[in-house]
């Protein structure tokens, strides 16, 4: 991928006035790699997401679980002309604290050297400064007004019933979005959609499809 020289030397510069104390990591190279090979743990799934939107002409798209924003930052380059908002409670050192978290863990050494969970709120301000589409913010789903969104991306609470909880705020508060739920390998998940897909809403199907461990699910008025 051709990279312009100037604007990679603005980057750099940007990305030091943030991070100029971490003195271990090589950020000229970190931050080309960032520009070069986004981090993200959504990969693959993005093609699918993006897809979608451009099928369903999504003009306003809300992420939630922002990691290190490099979903974001692909979203917002593949669609420039939808508005894209990312939040997430970034309680990392909570988050990496158990165990089943350590496959994560390990993403983020293999993606760059000395490269830590601290580090990641700091990438996050390296990607919102890239493009005019994307917007970070700190909170949780529950403190949003969603009403307006055409799509949104549940990546955040892992857990059943915090799945649960955003996945029936999301349709009490949205009468219109398109919903992705990610990681729908784990059963978990898998049957959290399902369990709350197969009840009966009052003039609305709910429709959900897979997709590479991604489901999506969409809403049809009864006749």
């Amino acid at each position: 991928m051709f990279i312009n020289k100037k604007k990679i030397n603005g980057v750099i510069n940007h990305i030091n006035i943030y991070m100029k104390l971490q003195h271990q990591l090589d950020w000229d190279r970190l931050t080309e790699k960032l520009i070069q090979e986004p981090f993200t743990l959504l990969q693959d799934k993005l093609d699918i997401i993006i897809k979608v939107c451009k099928e369903n002409n999504v003009k306003e798209l809300l992420e939630v679980g922002t990691f290190a924003g490099g979903s974001a930052y692909i979203l917002g380059k593949s669609l420039p002309n939808t508005s894209i908002k990312s939040i997430d409670i970034n309680d990392f050192a909570k988050f990496f604290h158990t165990s089943e978290n350590d496959n994560i863990l390990r993403c983020i050494e293999n993606y760059f050297p000395d490269l830590r969970p601290g580090h990641l709120h700091k990438i996050q301000c390296f990607y919102s400064r890239q493009l005019p589409n994307i917007t970070f913010q700190n909170g949780i789903l529950r403190n949003l007004d969603i009403s307006h969104y055409d799509a949104i991306i549940l990546d955040g609470d892992h857990r059943a019933d915090g799945l649960l909880r955003d996945l029936k705020y999301v349709l009490k508060n949205n009468n219109k979005c398109i919903i992705f739920v990610d990681d729908t390998s784990h059963k978990h998940i898998k049957d959290t959609v399902e369990s709350i897909c197969n009840k009966k809403v009052k003039h609305v199907k709910l429709q959900y499809d897979y997709d590479n461990d991604l489901a999506i699910i969409t809403r049809r008025i009864k006749k």
